[in-house]
């Protein structure tokens, strides 16, 4: 798939240079397949099957001069989750129905659901799957590490959150006023283009970073990102949306991929501490705490152990093995210390989870 910025292209053009590659991409073993147009932004987006780069470039160099800013390579698979699913064309061209054309901008919400028994993890799945039916979405594939869906439209993905959130009360946390702990959710937004100019990933990491969002935020709370913010506020004058998430900026994200991909890296480690956090990232501990503990609300200390531990939901829902390998695999040496934090933190012994 390639992308063409700054495309001051109308889209009688665009399909016009559509016909001109087809008639070209025979002579290269090329086939252009679909494309997308956002007039207001200025790209194009052109999807192909062929044998390399090159070839692809090829066609657009002889048949209009027309070149893209970046072609990435997409697993067949990829385009199914992400795209594929709103995919009605004519003439090549996608829509997301039959009258409104897809700039293939998607909005991607992440649902990280903590401290639920196997069999209301379940029950969570069929609640996600139909609001995703209600507010036109789709669910991702997923490992059990967060519930991952797909929007073509910001103020459909904030009321399908708002929704989960809403269900998760009334569904599992009545069972807070006998004395349960009830069921934590998470949640995450962000939002992106297939291709970006500097990209080699598909969607340039925007499913990432609405994970990343999920696993930092408190529960009960949504967090999303600018890109998520602009969307909304271009779609929709009621502005009370923004008044119930908490908004990252540019800065913040940054710093959060970083700080995740060090914890990520080094969870497994039971040295791995505050002291070692701060030697990898390159920040001072009052600085480190202080942009921790802004984003997440969280002390650092406090950070890597609910890092720890929500890594363990994971493992266990996934049954990556036994109770005493998932409290190494996250960083504990004592098992039985592991099973104390996680009734602590979450109010159920692991085994129960």
């Amino acid at each position: 798939m390639d992308i063409h910025l700054n495309s001051s292209l109308n889209l009688e053009e665009v399909a016009r240079l559509h016909q001109a590659d087809l008639r070209v991409q025979g002579k290269y073993g090329v086939s252009y397949q679909r494309y997308w147009v956002n007039e207001e932004m200025g790209t194009v987006f052109c999807l192909m099957e062929g044998p390399d780069k090159e070839s692809c470039e090829a066609v657009h160099r002889e048949s209009h001069g027309e070149l893209a800013c970046n072609i990435i390579e997409v697993p067949p698979q990829d385009y199914k989750h992400y795209l594929s699913q709103f995919d009605h064309h004519v003439r090549d061209r996608v829509f997301t129905n039959k009258s409104k054309p897809d700039t293939g901008f998607r909005i991607f919400t992440h649902l990280n659901l903590l401290s639920a028994s196997h069999d209301q993890y379940l029950q969570f799945l069929k609640i996600v799957h139909r609001y995703n039916k209600e507010f036109k979405g789709t669910t991702v594939h997923h490992t059990g590490k967060g519930i991952p869906c797909i929007f073509t439209s910001g103020l459909a993905a904030i009321q399908f959150v708002l929704a989960m959130q809403n269900e998760v009360d009334k569904t599992f946390n009545k069972a807070k006023e006998n004395g349960s702990s009830g069921v934590e959710l998470s949640i995450g937004l962000s939002a992106g283009d297939p291709v970006g100019e500097h990209s080699d990933q598909f969607f340039s990491g925007a499913l990432s970073l609405a994970k990343r969002l999920s696993e930092v935020t408190k529960s009960g709370q949504i967090m999303i990102s600018k890109t998520v913010r602009d969307c909304l506020i271009n779609e929709s004058s009621n502005d009370s949306y923004l008044q119930v998430v908490r908004i990252v900026d540019f800065p913040e994200e940054i710093f959060l991929t970083k700080l995740m991909k060090v914890t990520d890296d080094n969870l497994g480690f039971n040295d791995f501490n505050v002291q070692s956090l701060g030697r990898h990232i390159g920040l001072s501990r009052p600085q480190l705490y202080r942009k921790i503990s802004r984003l997440t609300g969280l002390s650092p200390a406090l950070f890597i152990r609910e890092q720890r531990l929500r890594n363990a939901v994971s493992l266990i829902r996934n049954k990556s093995g036994n109770i005493s390998e998932i409290a190494l695999e996250v960083g504990y040496n004592s098992p039985s210390y592991f099973s104390k934090c996680f009734q602590e933190r979450f109010g159920l012994l692991p085994s129960n989870l």
